[in-house]
């Protein structure tokens, strides 16, 4: 059995600001990377390499291990940490591709429908949905089987999905169809369609406030949907082909790239408005957050990664990292972020620096805070020792997307002198981060 490997976080101590950034490593891949994603139970991250047809297999020591021959253009990846499964849609293939994750060997070709595009996964019924932008469905697979389960009609050219873990739904944006269809993660039904913006783009869900962000590339905005009524709140303008967005739980924002303005806009994820523009350069295109050092990471078609510090707004550090930055992977373990560089063939690692006592190999511990949490990793129960005085109210466990799976109140029945003990069951193997309040 795998056990669960536990990062703490503390909103007292914020324990890797101020560290600083460096390019680790730029990896060689195959032609055109594309599209990046994290295997957290195995500690490897997959790069579609468009052009080539393949997937370049990384390892922690930054090495291509594998190449795995996949469909013709391959353009999104997804990873099912529940039976460590990683798939891919193969859009010239009308196909997705299965991957076994320990082994890296393909377990299965499903066939879905025409021009497959986007993946989405959801943990709560394991089931991986696939946008298919030529025949205007869903096709929605069961984890387990990888049988095809049902083909849902939602809208003309379904581009992007996103999971909302609070309703278990599942949202599409149809670039064609001005809207955002959504399917209900049970019954695989579409059970609302929701108007929005002209070319509706990428999506992004707020797990603090339920609702679901959709930038709208040919009308330079983004809708606001309430996930409770599946109604539209507001309309934020951006600016000019809003491209990418990304989530950051910790301080409740949301970014948008807007590619031909060059620039990020910052939206406050309570009040849904703009907290600040800011110029990054030329064309960004990719975001990423890492809730470790609470930093956002903006990438470009210059090849300059922009790092900014998530609760400021104000931009620590440019890296270049290579040409055509397209797509990002977090690695919690090491803390590194992944960059797909689509014109120079290459992954790019940044590395925060580490701080004392944290080996480079291992999961990221909580020693370094005024606590102490055993064991690391866990796997039925988790102690966490602390002074008798410290302020622990509340604890809560997130998982790497940023999803609180679970909250625990502080009280006498859980406490034993200066130890508090969480039963873990239920919850999923994986890497998770535990918050004190």
């Amino acid at each position: 059995m795998k056990y669960l490997c536990l990062l703490a976080t503390c909103h007292l101590l914020l324990v890797t600001i101020g560290f600083a950034q460096w390019l680790e490593a730029t990896i060689p891949v195959g032609e055109n990377p594309w599209d990046l994603c994290y295997n957290s139970l195995d500690n490897k991250v997959y790069c579609i390499n468009i052009e080539s047809d393949n997937i370049s297999v990384i390892d922690k020591y930054n090495s291509v291990i594998k190449t795995v021959s996949v469909g013709d253009e391959t353009c999104a990846l997804v990873y099912n940490p529940t039976n460590n499964k990683v798939y891919c849609a193969n859009y010239f293939s009308h196909s997705v591709t299965v991957i076994n994750g320990r082994t890296d060997s393909v377990i299965r070709t499903i066939t879905v429908g025409a021009l497959p595009n986007a993946l989405c996964y959801n943990p709560t019924n394991n089931k991986v949905y696939c946008a298919n932008d030529g025949s205007d469905n869903v096709t929605v697979i069961n984890g387990a089987t990888d049988s095809v389960i049902k083909t849902i009609w939602v809208g003309a050219r379904p581009w992007a999905l996103c999971y909302n873990f609070l309703n278990n739904e599942v949202y599409c944006a149809n670039s064609r169809g001005r809207c955002v269809a959504v399917i209900d993660g049970v019954t695989d039904s579409v059970i609302a369609t929701i108007p929005v913006g002209n070319r509706p783009w990428v999506l992004a869900y707020n797990s603090l406030n339920n609702k679901v962000y959709c930038a709208n590339d040919n009308s330079g905005n983004v809708t606001v949907i309430d996930c409770d009524t599946d109604t539209v709140i507001t309309t934020i303008p951006t600016g000019e082909r809003p491209w990418a967005l990304v989530y950051n739980f910790a301080s409740n924002k949301v970014y948008c790239a807007n590619a031909w303005s060059n620039t990020l806009t910052v939206i406050d994820g309570a009040s849904d408005s703009v907290i600040k523009t800011m110029a990054v350069g030329d064309m960004p295109r990719a975001l990423i957050y890492n809730p470790i050092n609470k930093k956002v990471y903006c990438g470009h078609e210059s090849g300059d990664v922009i790092i900014i510090d998530g609760g400021t707004d104000t931009i620590i550090k440019t890296i270049q990292v290579g040409y055509g930055n397209h797509d990002f992977a977090w690695n919690p373990l090491q803390n590194r972020v992944y960059v797909a560089n689509y014109w120079s063939n290459t992954v790019a690692v940044l590395r925060d620096s580490i701080p004392v006592g944290i080996e480079d190999r291992e999961p990221l511990s909580a020693n370094r805070l005024p606590l102490e949490i055993y064991p690391n990793p866990a796997k039925s129960v988790l102690a966490i020792r602390s002074p008798r005085s410290a302020d622990r109210q509340n604890i809560k466990i997130f998982d790497v997307s940023g999803k609180m799976i679970k909250e625990i109140a502080v009280t006498e029945s859980n406490r034993d002198n200066n130890e508090i003990k969480i039963s873990l069951e239920g919850i999923k193997p994986g890497i998770y981060f535990l918050q004190f309040g």
